[in-house]
């Protein structure tokens, strides 16, 4: 009975650590992104921003091959809230 126990502890044990190791690597190397909805002042519809990075970075990079402007063109990005409070975005907000 107890060669049994013995034998099945460590199999039981390896098959945890080869499982358990390669998961938590897939879930690092899975790249977080982010999903904006978001319009011009002037328009009413909005549009979907997939940001490669979560950063004010990514969103300027995002608006700027989205709506062709370039860079050095895009000055302060505000988040407009629900009361219609105007919010500065920063990478903490993104």
């Amino acid at each position: 009975g107890e060669g049994s126990n013995l034998k099945r502890a460590p199999y039981g044990s390896e098959e945890d650590f080869s499982i358990a190791p390669a998961a938590k690597l897939t879930r690092l190397e899975e790249p977080k992104r982010v999903l904006l909805y978001v319009r011009k002042e002037s328009e009413e519809v909005f549009d979907a921003l997939m940001l490669k990075t979560p950063s004010l970075k990514g969103l300027m990079e995002a608006i700027s091959d989205k709506y062709d402007v370039p860079h050095d063109k895009i000055g302060k990005i505000f988040k407009k809230c629900k009361k219609g409070i105007l919010v500065n975005m920063d990478d903490n907000i993104v």
